[in-house]
């Protein structure tokens, strides 16, 4: 499937084509599930459930520790370590260990994404 630039939506809106759920989809997957991704955080996963039997009640600080990785990845690049926060952020949101786990939707919480310029793909 052709992934639709942005000139391609505008024109398309332009024209009054309207895309299918199918189409935004297939679009946002294309773009937010690179190859690769998704079985790599499913094979650690599998095996840290193996390893430390994350499956059930976590003794665990998954939150400091997926904060330790980020930053880790900071300091050397190692994309395993994004893969391991990834997953540790997985195992928080079906095991809370914080005391009031909850979701509020925030709005423009004032808190953005900064550029950068130094990008290594872009």
């Amino acid at each position: 499937m052709h992934l639709k630039c942005v000139s391609d939506w505008i024109r398309d809106h332009a024209l009054g084509v309207r895309p299918t759920h199918e189409d935004a989809v297939a679009a946002a997957n294309a773009k937010m599930d690179p190859p690769g991704w998704r079985r790599a955080c499913w094979a650690r996963l599998y095996l840290g459930t193996l390893r430390y039997e994350i499956c059930g009640r976590m003794p665990y600080d998954a939150v400091g520790s997926a904060i330790e990785r980020l930053k880790a990845y900071q300091d050397d690049g190692n994309r395993e370590h994004l893969v391991d926060a990834a997953n540790l952020c997985r195992v928080e949101w079906l095991n809370p260990t914080h005391p009031r786990p909850c979701w509020r939707a925030q709005g423009d919480d004032g808190i953005h994404t900064q550029e950068i310029e130094h990008a290594a793909d872009y």
